[in-house]
């Protein structure tokens, strides 16, 4: 078993409990080194099981003003499956190198063991990325120089991505409008949406 992943973090909104996703992106030269790791649910949740079955039916969780309605079980989706800080979980790892243009030149997709450094939320983001000192301001600073980059690079290529962070309205990854709460407005939203783009 390769070595746990320790310097990876998580993005989402403040009231989340569902942390599914976690990210690190290093400069590496003129390029990058981005890693996504994905919750192991396939590892957990069996295909076929009653779990599955109710998750296809229900395709996504879903959510209301009032609270949500998980596609997992809360026991899973919000504690033995999230990537929970400090907390050792299985993850499906997706490491990509980007050369100075942008393009990946390498992708790897593995099964890894990850502890999470930190959970982050949107609102953290602009802090983060003031403050020096902070441990993960090197890792952050990357990450929003690249997603900057690469929301830019897709916007050429004639993609519709746009983000009004004043106004609070972004197009999702699916290409529908989506107005952001207040606390997401920020540089962290774009940080999250183009990384998982890319990883897609």
């Amino acid at each position: 078993m390769p070595e746990t992943i320790r310097d990876a973090f998580t993005i989402d909104g403040e009231h989340s409990r569902d942390l599914d996703d976690a990210i690190r992106v290093t400069r590496m030269g003129a390029g990058w080194d981005v890693l996504v790791c994905i919750a192991d649910v396939a590892g957990t949740v069996l295909d076929g099981s009653p779990d599955d079955l109710r998750a296809r039916e229900m395709v996504a969780t879903k959510y209301r003003a009032s609270g949500n309605s998980p596609m997992l079980p809360r026991e899973l989706s919000e504690d033995s499956l999230s990537l929970l800080q400090f907390r050792k979980r299985y993850v499906v790892a997706i490491e990509m190198a980007l050369d100075a243009s942008l393009d990946v030149t390498r992708t790897t997709l593995s099964l890894r063991r990850m502890k999470s450094a930190a959970r982050l939320t949107y609102a953290d983001v602009p802090s983060i990325l003031a403050a020096e000192a902070h441990a993960l301001h090197a890792h952050v600073t990357a990450a929003a120089d690249l997603a900057m980059l690469l929301l830019a690079k897709r916007r050429n290529a004639g993609a519709l991505a746009l983000y009004d962070l004043n106004n609070g309205w972004v197009t999702t990854e699916e290409g529908a409008m989506r107005r952001l709460e207040p606390h997401e407005a920020n540089v962290g939203y774009i940080v999250v949406q183009e990384v998982m783009v890319l990883a897609n």
